[in-house]
């Protein structure tokens, strides 16, 4: 059995595991004290203000203190040691980018087993979409153009990222291999240095967030190559997607997720689930996500851990054919 599978079968495991273990009283006391919402990542960042918007809305609901923890570090992975260090009470939890359980486990010498078999997935908040953009001056505006450019160099085309092994990095080259052309990754110490990259005209692409290349479009500094998703946004309904600019069934989801210790009693788990999923469903919460460049995309139970499953098999295919590890 390979390692992605055998990963994957010890992340669904432990979530049997968890939902096995149902005592009574836990969905009418939880919760009973504050909630801490722990993330791998620094303020400011996607995953760092979904939680905080998610953590307001549960904090309302509750009428309990919800408190967002930055743990930045590691990838994630201090983030992902907290949790396994608190009780499995449901007050401490873990909101995670995907990269933290689809790509670290493939490309970080520090990755531990536990990680899988100890935290357990609860539901997908939102996606994160990621965009190719090109400096203004460069020769090519489509999907297109900037393929027939790329196959006429090979290799000459460089594109920067947030940093290697980390999801914009894999998200391009994932689009390389789909259109077939070689492109050069450069890694940056950061999405808004990759941003300004591009901006400047030091790389010819950038595979950045949304929130990140929103104000650079709108002040002329790049232009719009394609989105990574499946479908063009509603909030930039002129944005086009890398799929229908020539790469079909292109698609590379970025997300944000919410996961807990194993162990946690089924009934907090359930409560989380279904307040999560109520909360994604209100309009306030889905205009204050949608500003940040996050799309609420609540997913649950066997649906979340297909996509980890899925997700972590695209990835560890490139990784091992890129041969990246960062640790």
């Amino acid at each position: 059995m390979s390692r992605i599978r055998l990963s994957i079968a010890a992340l669904l495991a432990a979530a049997a595991a968890s939902l096995s273990n149902i005592p009574v009283s836990a969905q009418g006391t939880y919760p009973d004290k504050p909630v801490h919402l722990l993330v791998g990542r620094p303020p400011g960042g996607v995953a760092d203000i979904a939680a905080r918007v998610i953590g307001q809305h549960l904090s309302r609901r509750w009428k309990e203190q919800v408190v967002v923890e930055n743990r930045p570090g590691g990838g994630g992975v201090i983030a992902v040691r907290a949790t396994l260090q608190a009780a499995a009470d449901g007050a401490s939890v873990l909101v995670a980018a995907d990269s933290d359980f689809t790509i670290n486990r493939f490309v970080l010498k520090s990755w531990q087993p536990s990680y899988d078999t100890d935290i357990v997935p609860i539901a997908r908040l939102t996606f994160n979409p990621v965009v190719l953009v090109a400096p203004t001056k460069a020769p090519y505006s489509t999907v297109q153009q900037l393929i027939q450019a790329a196959k006429a160099d090979p290799g000459g085309i460089t594109f920067a990222t947030a940093g290697t092994g980390s999801s914009p990095h894999l998200v391009g080259e994932y689009f390389g291999s789909k259109a077939g052309i070689d492109i050069r990754h450069i890694p940056y110490s950061g999405g808004p240095a990759a941003a300004a990259a591009a901006a400047g005209g030091h790389v010819g692409l950038a595979v950045i967030a949304v929130s990140s290349a929103a104000p650079l479009v709108q002040s002329g500094n790049v232009k719009v190559i394609g989105l990574s998703t499946k479908s063009r946004l509603p909030f930039l309904p002129d944005w086009p997607t890398i799929a229908e600019g020539g790469v079909p069934d292109f698609e590379a989801n970025i997300w944000t997720g919410l996961f807990i210790k194993a162990g946690t009693s089924a009934a907090v788990i359930e409560k989380l689930r279904n307040d999560v999923w109520e909360i994604l469903a209100d309009p306030v919460a889905v205009k204050e996500l949608q500003d940040v460049g996050a799309v609420p995309a609540p997913l649950f139970a066997k649906e979340f851990e297909t996509e980890i499953a899925r997700d972590s098999e695209r990835n560890e295919a490139l990784v091992r054919r890129l041969k990246i590890l960062t640790d």
